[in-house]
């Protein structure tokens, strides 16, 4: 297998990954990034076939894009084109985003969202972060799980078939006990002034914006728990 960065087209940033294996025919390339492919033959292999259908939607997120070419019998070369900025003349090197704020433990997290690869892409940005990480897929099912257990945190995304997240988190606010407390978290591209009050005013603690970053959805699920032990703190 070989890994080559070069130019790309209208100056995005090319990466290229090929290998020697038994290649595709049309018909199967032609599927491969779809949810659940799996190509003849891979019956062993581990994974749910969704490794290639989340990487496409997060290079689609960046303004990218991403193929293949294959033949059968000659192996495969996978590309993604990524609109890279270039650096400025003498900037030294990015030392990247903000420091990851320390939580202390893996957190016992709920995550709801309709969109079966935001699931999968959410579950594996925090389970990356050492977290475990419960999945539904509506705000009816969020709320049922939220009042049924303990959990660190809860993760809404907005618009959910069922029940919307504005919606789940009023209800999950509206219970008695600790439980209605729960730190919540807007996970959603909806991203303007009015969305973001809409989150806080139904009752989330915070919002991030998608598409979803590590760093940033460990600090904000840091500072949201930070602020929920104030109190008990104080007393």
């Amino acid at each position: 297998m070989v890994l080559r960065i070069r130019p790309g087209a209208a100056g995005a940033t090319r990466f290229e990954v090929s290998d020697t294996g038994p290649g595709m025919d049309e018909a199967e390339r032609a599927q491969l990034f779809q949810e659940f492919m799996r190509l003849p033959g891979a019956a062993q292999a581990e994974g749910s076939g969704l490794g290639l259908a989340i990487t496409a939607r997060l290079v689609g997120l960046m303004g990218g894009a991403i193929g293949v070419e294959s033949e059968p019998g000659r192996g495969s070369l996978f590309w993604v084109e990524l609109p890279l900025p270039p650096a400025p003349p003498g900037a030294e090197p990015d030392s990247g985003p903000r420091p990851l704020l320390p939580l202390g433990q893996p957190l016992r997290l709920l995550l709801a969202d309709d969109v079966l690869v935001n699931r999968e892409v959410a579950r594996a940005l925090l389970t990356g972060a050492g977290h475990a990480v419960e999945v539904v897929a509506d705000g009816a099912q969020a709320v049922a799980a939220a009042l049924a257990g303990d959990w660190d945190a809860v993760l809404l995304d907005v618009h959910m078939p069922v029940m919307d997240g504005l919606t789940a988190a009023r209800r999950i606010r509206a219970a008695p006990g600790p439980r209605g407390r729960v730190p919540i978290l807007a996970v959603t591209a909806s991203a303007t002034p009015a969305e973001i009050a809409a989150c806080l005013a139904a009752g989330m603690d915070a919002h991030v914006e998608k598409p979803l970053r590590a760093w940033e959805l460990q600090n904000t699920l840091a500072a949201i728990l930070a602020r929920s032990l104030q109190p008990a703190a104080a007393e």
